[in-house]
């Protein structure tokens, strides 16, 4: 756990890639009550009314749109593009692409709108980073965006209660644990198509400084039943290249993921389950005084593949083949079902929400956060998994 916070209230108001391409995921959000749901920005000059919306990673516009600005900007040509956009059940169709200057009161930037084919049900979307270029989007946790109208305090974890219940689930924050539901193992399985061609790549190359680490690192996953080596016997099927990084805020640590762009093509979406945004987080814990943040140890390693997935994670060393026996980062659909297992895990425990592997928990008042806690970590240990 990261820490504890709690707010003294004086007064309260109630505010009503591969090579080829780059895959970008449409996520079309709704403005909440209370939030502006739409700005008014200029586009090459020509003053443009936009929905602002943080859910989408690029600028989006449908060709008829584009079509009334190019009669005033005849200079703005639709170029060929490779990007992607998917929406949940379907892709977009895309026309093509134009770079343009965009800009309000006090901020201007280069942009990339991209044009998809017919209408869309809204007015141009502007996505999350050129809201962020504009200066139109900004989190502080701190609350720093208004005015302060509460005395905020933290305090160091000397809650008798609270370290108990910590006390009574010790063996959580030991290894890494391996999920299980009603006493059976948790097993993954990774969809691909019917019509997939296996492809084994040639391993790359290890940085000679990294090779020391990466041969721990393999070990220490041996050890805890995330790896394990492929038997010299057996044919492999499927095989991608690892790729070895030290990390930039601790270059004696490496970051160890496949490249997976080939078996990704080959791989099915199932996406079950929208992961929650901000305005989630914001709405679950609106009337929450204390805080915590749980984060699971190699959160998604702790899920395990079924033995005809985990030959599709196949990888080359310098020391032979090796495959994981758990789920991993890299895959395209590695983050859909993560975030359907941890849902259903944690489903139905009142002001707790996830972001990927980390857990926040909110409580109205010490009392109520310490039972959230303890039915959380409960939960947690019933289902083997470790923080």
């Amino acid at each position: 756990m990261s820490g504890h916070q709690e707010i003294d209230r004086k007064s309260e108001s109630s505010d009503t890639s591969s090579d080829e391409c780059f895959i970008h995921h449409l996520k079309i959000h709704k403005a909440s009550q209370g939030i502006q749901k739409t700005c008014t920005i200029f586009i090459n000059g020509i003053e443009t009314t936009v929905e602002p919306d943080t859910g989408a990673d690029t600028n989006i516009m449908d060709e008829y749109q584009f079509r009334k600005l190019q009669t005033k900007r005849p200079e703005m040509a639709l170029q060929e593009s490779k990007i992607k956009l998917k929406a949940l059940n379907h892709d977009l169709p895309i026309i093509g692409e134009c770079t343009v200057k965009i800009e309000n009161q006090t901020r201007e930037t280069e942009a990339l709108i991209v044009v998809v084919k017919g209408k869309i049900d809204s007015l141009p979307l502007l996505g999350r980073p050129s809201l962020d270029k504009l200066g139109m989007l900004k989190i502080d946790e701190t609350g720093g965006l208004k005015e302060p109208n509460k005395a905020v305090k933290k305090i160091e974890n000397d809650n008798a209660e609270l370290q108990k219940i910590l006390d009574r689930h010790k063996n959580l924050f030991e290894g890494v644990g391996k999920a299980t539901r009603d006493g059976q193992e948790i097993q993954i399985h990774l969809p691909m198509q019917e019509d997939a061609i296996p492809i084994a790549q040639k391993p790359r190359r290890v940085p000679y400084h990294l090779i020391e680490l990466l041969q721990d690192r393999i070990e220490e996953f041996i050890k805890n039943d995330i790896m394990e080596k492929v038997p010299d016997h057996e044919a492999i099927t499927w095989c991608s290249p690892i790729v070895v990084q030290p990390k930039p805020k601790n270059p004696k640590d490496i970051r160890v993921s496949l490249d997976l762009r080939l078996l990704n093509k080959s791989m099915l979406r199932t996406r079950n389950i929208q992961a929650p945004i901000t305005e989630d987080f914001v709405t679950e814990f609106r009337d929450c005084r204390i805080f915590s943040k749980l984060d699971l140890n190699h959160g998604y390693h702790q899920f395990c593949l079924d033995p005809g997935s985990r030959k599709i994670m196949t990888f080359s060393t310098p020391w032979g083949n090796y495959r994981y026996k758990r789920l991993a980062f890299g895959g395209v659909n590695s983050q859909d079902l993560f975030d359907a297992e941890i849902s259903k895990i944690i489903s139905g425990i009142p002001k707790v929400l996830n972001n990927r592997d980390d857990i926040m928990i909110g409580g109205r008042d010490w009392d109520e956060h310490n039972k959230t806690l303890a039915q959380l970590l409960q939960r947690l240990e019933d289902h083997n998994l470790t923080l």
